[in-house]
């Protein structure tokens, strides 16, 4: 199922899978919705995504919950840390908050 297009439609390839979601990306900021939540929870429902996000991200999804869990850091400093690991780093955070926050408040909702 196309949420964009809002019919049945086959996708052929990977890229079809992304062109999908970037339209799913458009109409959520459109509409307001929190990014992230909104195409992963959309895609659950026409991809894996096992094979939709990369080894690399996944790799450095499983780095942040290991430092987090343990509290440590993923280089021997701030300073050694890449510029880029610490952008996906609170990008990540940024989601997880978030996702937290959305939960808390659904559940929060369900109890009056």
């Amino acid at each position: 199922m196309s949420f964009s297009s809002k019919k049945h439609i086959i996708y052929n390839n990977i890229h079809d899978v992304h062109d999908e979601l970037l339209k799913l990306k458009d109409i959520s900021i459109e509409k307001g919705f929190e990014v992230g939540e909104a195409l992963y929870t959309q895609s659950l429902h026409f991809a894996d995504l096992s094979r939709l996000v990369k080894i690399e991200f996944q790799d450095l999804i499983k780095k942040y919950q290991f430092c987090k869990l343990f509290n440590s850091l993923p280089y021997p400093s701030y300073e050694d840390t890449p510029e880029e690991v610490v952008d996906v780093f609170m990008t990540i955070h940024k989601e997880v908050e978030h996702y937290g926050r959305a939960k808390s408040e659904k559940k929060d909702k369900g109890s009056d």
